[in-house]
């Protein structure tokens, strides 16, 4: 008995294939996360096939985990890049639909100085390229923050830069470290100088050593220790107590804002050697000193490093002498007797003279 074929039968096979969305290169299309395996992304399209998108596509966002981010039923956008990608499967990139977003925001971005972070794929010679959502961003060596800097180095890393100029019909896009940097430099400054203080204590690292003393990075602004500000003793050279790199503990001393200046300290109070002098030295005490300087009235003999000592040409010695080099020499050490202190005055008068007597007497 043959079967009877109504006109309003319907061909559901004929209908299944019209319900099926068309797919073209280049448009952008949303569909469903199917699944998420091997490196790629299945989404529902809609389509007689589904769409493939491998995780490189999914985004150049840093950070950015499909595995994490995305779940099965969620609904996502996607560039089609090709409809058969030569296994019958719709070839996806969500990376492109956000490189195409990011076109119509470029301007917004410059308009407001937003960093943007890309990531570098090539060492170009005169600079560096980077790629953000699939624009290709152009580093120009003399923006790179570092000087000298080895491009190859930075290639499959981030690079946060500000973006400088571009060219949407060229599709051509330049940005700057170096302008992220000073930014970021400007605003430490400008906290600095909001916020230092008389006599406020900071940690800084040599950055720079002269004739007259270090320069010091205090957090985006230089201060400079004067060589008498180094030590208490005798010092030739800033570099006799500091190393450029090194990280010191400062004082403000003085502040200049009009003309950028900060004046720091690096000595301390407490290892002044005249600090306390009194419970240290003593009247009668006997010494060891070291003979610093001969002058015409008389030798300077160091006690410790800072604190100095006279003895008068005539404490030197019983005998009578012209001049003090008769008896002593530079970098010699002699036993002294301290006859008088004056921590006001910071004077401290020696004989050798008296030891001399005593010796006689006894």
């Amino acid at each position: 008995m043959s079967k009877v074929v109504k006109e309003d039968d319907i061909d559901f096979a004929k209908a299944f294939e019209e319900s099926m969305k068309e797919v073209h290169s280049g448009e952008i299309m949303k569909g469903i996360v199917a699944g998420i395996s091997n490196g790629n992304i299945i989404i529902d399209l809609g389509f007689k096939s589904d769409g493939i998108m491998p995780f490189s596509e999914y985004s150049d966002e840093p950070g950015a985990d499909p595995e994490k981010e995305l779940k099965v039923g969620q609904e996502i956008e996607a560039y089609v890049v090709r409809v058969n990608d030569g296994e019958g499967n719709v070839l996806l990139s969500r990376r492109k639909v956000e490189g195409m977003q990011m076109w119509d925001e470029i301007d917004k971005w410059i308009e407001e100085k937003k960093p943007v972070t890309a990531k570098v794929v090539k060492d170009v010679g005169a600079g560096l390229l980077a790629n953000k959502n699939g624009i290709k961003i152009f580093i120009p060596a003399s923006q790179i923050a570092e000087k000298n800097a080895v491009l190859s180095d930075y290639v499959g890393n981030n690079i946060v830069v500000r973006l400088l100029e571009v060219d949407k019909e060229k599709r051509k896009v330049i940005g700057s470290e170096k302008a992220i940097i000073k930014e970021e430099r400007d605003a430490r400054e400008a906290e600095i100088w909001n916020t230092i203080k008389e006599g406020q204590e900071l940690k800084g690292t040599v950055r720079k050593i002269e004739k007259f003393g270090a320069f010091v990075d205090i957090g985006g602004v230089d201060g400079l220790i004067h060589i008498s500000e180094l030590s208490w003793g005798r010092i030739k050279s800033p570099s006799d107590v500091l190393s450029v790199g090194q990280v010191v503990d400062t004082y403000v001393i003085s502040i200049d804002k009009e003309n950028k200046k900060i004046s720091l300290g690096y000595k301390k109070a407490e290892d002044n050697p005249w600090f306390e002098i009194e419970k240290n030295y003593k009247v009668d005490d006997v010494v060891e000193v070291k003979i610093e300087r001969l002058v015409p009235f008389g030798a300077f003999a160091e006690l410790k490093p800072g604190l100095e000592g006279l003895i008068h040409i005539s404490n030197i010695s019983n005998k009578r002498i012209g001049t003090p080099a008769e008896v002593l020499k530079v970098g010699q050490y002699v036993n002294a007797k301290i006859l008088e202190i004056d921590p006001e005055k910071k004077k401290i008068e020696l004989s050798t003279k008296a030891l001399e007597e005593q010796t006689i007497e006894a």
